[in-house]
């Protein structure tokens, strides 16, 4: 697979055309900035804005090796070394004369996805991370969907 690199940044941030008295966490995903409000993920993407409900965010997170061609970060921890060219064994293939060894680094791939059309991987070099906050988000959608079933309860019961 070809990854697109960038770097990407966590902040506690409001978008500018929000008021609040809460700062949610944000994570920057390319052009896209995810906040993480406390009823919905709110998406900005360049000048515009939607809203993805708790419910309808689905989170995966698994860990992930990466073949780090270029800094790897102070955090990231080196499962093994490849070869910038390798030969069908693995080894290097001596056909190049600079070739050099690589870090492999275990990352944590967490994907962010909707049935409205969100879908970015981001990948963490702080591993163990990724579950947490998928627990986090996983209970908040549970908490809107019960939520949402006791609002429908009452009005049902209100039109009797």
């Amino acid at each position: 697979m070809l990854v697109d690199k960038k770097p990407t940044t966590l902040t506690s941030s409001l978008p500018k055309v929000v008021r609040s008295n809460v700062t949610p966490p944000s994570i920057h995903v390319g052009r896209q900035v995810l906040f993480f409000m406390p009823d919905l993920v709110l998406v900005k993407d360049g000048n515009r804005y939607g809203a993805v409900g708790y419910a309808d965010l689905q989170t995966q997170f698994a860990p992930s090796n990466f073949i780090e061609t270029g800094k790897v970060p102070s955090d990231a921890e080196i499962v093994s070394y490849t070869w910038a060219h390798p030969n069908k064994n693995g080894g290097p293939d001596k056909r190049f004369k600079d070739n050099r060894q690589i870090p492999v680094c275990r990352y944590e791939a967490l994907r962010f996805s909707s049935p409205s059309g969100l879908n970015e991987l981001v990948e963490f070099s702080k591993t163990n991370v990724s579950q947490p906050f998928c627990q986090a988000l996983s209970a908040l959608a549970q908490l809107h969907r019960s939520s949402d079933r006791q609002f429908t309860t009452r009005n049902a019961h209100t039109r009797e």
